[in-house]
Formats: C-alpha cells, sequence, structure tokens
C-alpha cells in the first residue's frame, strides 16, 4: 500500500490454491479481510484468483463496487465459474474495452473471441443449462454463414440426421431462441405484403454484431452481400423500426420496415453490373402497387439513381442519414 497526496492506493492477490488465504471461504470472510487491510480514503485494486473456491463470492464483487474506489479482477479455472448467481450479478458490469487496444486483426479478433466465448457460455450455455454445447456452436457458425437465407428447423434437424446426429427441430428452435433472447441473433420473420399472414416457419437471422459473425466465419469478401444485408437491418432496427422479410407470391422483398404509419421497402445488393441485375432487385419492388417509399441499397458509386421512379442509394449515404 502507498500513498499519495494525502490518498492511498492498496492492491491485493488473493490465491485461493495457497494455504495461506483458507480462511476466505465465503463472500464475508472476504468482506472482513478487505475491510481490514483496505485505505479509508482511496483507490482499492482486488485480484482474486480460483474465485469459485469462494462462497457466494458474488454477494462481495456487487457490495464492494457500490461503495465505491474498488477496482476488481477476478479469474478462475472452473467451467461452473460463468453459471448461476456469479453470471448473473456480473451481467452488465463491464465496459467496452476496444478503443485502448492496438487496432491490429490478432489483438481485436482475440478480444472479440473473448466476448463471445463469455457471451455463449453465461447467457446462453449457463442460463439455460444447455447440455450440447457442441451443437450450439455449430449451429451459430451455420446462422453465421447463413445471414439472409431463411432458416428452416426442420432443414437443420434432417441435414444434422444425415451427418448422424439426432437434433429435433423443436431443440434447435429453442437454441435459436435462446440465441435471440441474449441479443446475440435477432430473428426476422416473413410476411406477406399483401394480406397480413405471418409465416411460421421459414424465418432468417441477423447479427447484433459483425464483428461477433466474422470472428465466427472471418471475413470473406465473397459474404460482402450478407455483410450488407446485416447493416442495413440493424440501421432499420436502431431507428426504431419493425422489420419483416417481405413475400409477395413467389418473390421476396429483404425488408419490410415499418415505424408508426410509415413504411420503407428495401431490397439490398452488392453491385448492380447490368440491366438483368437491376431487373432483378428493382422488378421486385415494381411490383408493389402501393405508394410506401421504396428504395434499392448497394455499393455502385453512382449516386441519385432512379429506375422507374424507385430510387437507388449508396451504403454509405443510407448509413449516414436518419431514417
Amino acid at each position: 500500500m502507498w500513498a499519495c497526496g494525502g490518498w492511498a492506493k492498496a492492491i491485493f492477490l488473493i490465491n485461493k490454491e495457497l494455504h495461506e488465504y483458507d480462511s476466505i471461504e465465503n463472500y464475508k470472510d472476504l468482506l472482513e479481510y478487505i475491510k481490514n487491510k483496505s485505505p479509508k480514503r482511496g483507490k482499492t485494486y482486488l485480484f482474486v484468483d480460483e474465485v469459485q473456491e469462494i462462497e457466494q463470492v458474488e454477494r462481495a464483487f456487487t457490495s464492494l463496487p457500490a461503495r465505491g474506489g474498488y477496482d476488481i479482477y477476478c479469474t478462475g479455472s472452473n467451467a461452473g465459474l460463468l453459471s448461476g448467481e456469479l453470471a448473473t450479478r456480473l451481467s452488465g458490469r463491464y465496459l467496452p474495452y476496444l478503443i485502448h487496444l492496438d487496432l491490429t486483426d490478432e489483438i481485436v479478433y482475440d478480444y472479440l473471441r473473448n466476448i463471445y466465448d463469455t457471451v455463449l457460455l453465461k447467457d446462453v450455455v449457463a442460463r439455460h443449462n444447455i447440455r450440447k454445447v457442441a451443437f450450439l456452436e455449430r449451429l451459430v457458425s451455420y446462422s453465421a454463414d447463413n445471414i439472409g437465407c431463411l432458416i428452416s428447423a426442420k432443414r437443420i434437424s434432417d441435414f444434422l440426421k444425415s451427418q448422424r446426429i439426432n437434433i429435433s427441430p423443436n431443440v434447435v428452435l429453442d437454441y435459436l431462441s435462446f440465441l435471440s433472447a441474449a441479443y446475440f441473433l435477432f430473428k426476422v420473420p416473413r410476411a406477406e405484403i399483401i394480406g397480413k399472414k405471418v409465416f411460421a416457419v421459414g424465418e432468417k437471422y441477423y447479427f447484433e454484431d459483425l464483428g461477433l459473425r466474422h470472428v465466427i466465419t472471418g471475413y470473406r469478401q465473397t459474404d460482402i452481400n450478407k455483410v450488407l444485408e446485416n447493416l442495413v437491418f440493424m440501421h432499420l432496427k436502431m431507428s426504431g423500426y419493425e422489420v419483416a422479410v417481405g413475400q409477395l407470391r413467389d418473390k421476396e422483398i429483404d425488408f419490410v420496415a415499418k415505424r408508426g404509419g410509415e413504411k420503407i421497402y428495401l431490397q439490398v445488393a452488392y453491385l448492380l453490373p447490368d440491366q438483368k441485375a437491376k431487373e432483378r432487385e428493382f422488378g421486385n419492388l415494381l411490383l408493389i402497387k402501393d405508394n410506401y417509399s421504396k428504395m434499392v441499397i448497394s455499393m455502385d458509386e453512382l449516386v441519385g439513381q432512379k429506375y422507374q421512379g424507385i430510387e437507388q442509394i449508396h451504403i454509405r449515404e443510407f448509413l449516414s442519414k436518419t431514417i
């Protein structure tokens, strides 16, 4: 412990593998230990290793910061570290740290991988007592590969059966719902443009954070259209729109976005290099005979273009505007 300008600072390292810390068996013992050694004024830095060996330690970790003046760091080697009350009580008690790191691929991907592992273990596996963890990870990988594609639980189940993995469609649906509840994925239903029917099967899933998606699959140039769709979807969500995939007979509209009395129809494409591509993307929108706004979003550098009255917007412009 040292003092500076009347304010003291203390650093404590508690390693439960060492016998001198055997007396710290529960959160009360920990609080008493810290209380007796911490300065009355100033900052205390607490490092606890093998934290799972301290009973109800999460109660200490929520009590100490509430008093102010504490920075706490804990590690452990038990998978139970991120389960139960510890995970629940500490949920959300962290700050994004990426801005403090060197933005190299190696460092950034390592940081994002740790976030991915933590979210999956804490908010999905531990919270829902999932035992088929390997399958959950395969399902996340499948979702990352199939951004913007209709996903059917039965199709996934049938595919797994062909690989001699017996997972029922209900389990697939449960796991997808757990990932959605953790805001890891967003589920986007299909809905008829003419009429009010919402289809019970076959929806799309998008990632809340594309950085986490890239940790799973890596960034691939061939996935650019999927990435653009995900970006457009998240911009719509952050702008307060309710989003669905539009179904018009046998045609599909990428997004139908509603907010109050507003409605927007959107198609997303990487590039529209020729007349055939334009007819495909604009053609679906032209089949919709109402007067709501319609647009095609792409990475073509031509700006302010229209095709039979429908606007084509560059992705940069779309993401930078308030809609």
